[in-house]
């Protein structure tokens, strides 16, 4: 299996994708325009403005605090990286861009929610719909990934898609089983009846209508993403996302805290596994992709056949 494609941040910052759209870099406080930081104070009634604000003025060692505690592979790896640079864009005259970090060689973005809705904001526990996505995750993963930011990418182009790729997802693309195995329909149905048959609480519905099977969800996927990547596929890259190569998944039970890390190889609900030690299991994989090593990493040594 090929390392996982990503751009460097030269060709982050110059493409010619995105040259007319760029209209500035946050490297620090002072980078940062006053609409932005009003655009931001909007939070979630603007609509369109995440607080990226926040991690520029703290700063990265801030950022990343928590990683390093408990994924100290991983946040080794990423505060030896570049520095934290925000990529200003016009978007039809509102705010958007990509917060990013550059691990080597590779460009890593980082995904921030609306001002109040991160975890690790002051008012964070007033939004009582939106709290404790991350209490579900055990050993630190949740602190580690999901408390000063939401998530984070490997970008493979100069788009910054909203689809996260390889690394612990954001949050708001966190899949049911159902979504999941969109990517293999050869086996879908077979393999969700298992799935619903093993875990009925997660039947689809309720008697009320309600989407349950969003509660068993996959965090991280180390598939190559094409399924979400629609442009400028190389040949070889539209050969790996139609053959789809050997992928796994993790995934975690949204309703309890401290959940189990269920491990899935190639949509094979009905071979799941579960992790022994997730937090160490998945700083290796971090690790892992972040040195670009070619070879599959082996989540199988780490786990045991579900019970």
């Amino acid at each position: 299996m090929p390392s996982h494609p990503s751009i460097n941040m030269h060709d982050f910052l110059n493409d010619d994708l995105k040259k007319e759209k760029i209209i500035g870099i946050w490297h620090n406080g002072d980078d940062i325009p006053e609409k932005a930081r009003i655009a931001v104070a909007a939070g979630i009634g603007n609509n369109t403005v995440y607080d990226v604000v926040t991690p520029i003025e703290k700063g990265k060692e801030w950022l990343f605090e928590l990683t390093c505690k408990y994924q100290p592979r991983t946040g080794a790896m990423i505060m030896e990286g570049g520095p934290l640079l925000f990529r200003e864009e016009n978007y039809f005259g509102k705010l958007k861009g990509a917060l990013v970090v550059e691990v080597n060689g590779k460009v890593v973005r980082i995904y921030r929610d609306f001002l109040g809705y991160n975890p690790s904001d002051d008012d964070y526990e007033t939004y009582g719909e939106t709290t404790g996505y991350e209490m579900s995750l055990p050993d630190g993963l949740g602190q580690a990934y999901y408390t000063r930011f939401t998530g984070m990418s490997l970008l493979p182009g100069p788009v910054a898609s909203i689809n996260s790729h390889a690394l612990p997802k954001d949050k708001s693309n966190w899949n049911s089983t159902r979504y999941y195995m969109d990517d293999y329909e050869d086996i879908k149905d077979k393999q969700l009846n298992w799935f619903y048959e093993r875990f009925p609480q997660y039947s689809l519905y309720n008697e009320h209508g309600d989407r349950l099977d969003y509660k068993f969800s996959c965090w991280l996927d180390t598939n190559l993403g094409y399924r979400d990547l629609f442009r400028d596929l190389t040949p070889q890259e539209e050969y790996f996302r139609v053959s789809k190569p050997p992928a796994d998944a993790l995934f975690v039970r949204q309703d309890i805290n401290n959940s189990p890390i269920y491990h899935v190889v190639d949509g094979k609900l009905d071979e799941m596994r579960v992790l022994n030690n997730p937090a160490e299991a998945v700083d290796l994989y971090c690790e892992h992709v972040l040195l670009g090593r070619e070879e599959r990493f082996d989540f199988i040594e780490h786990g045991r056949p579900l019970d």
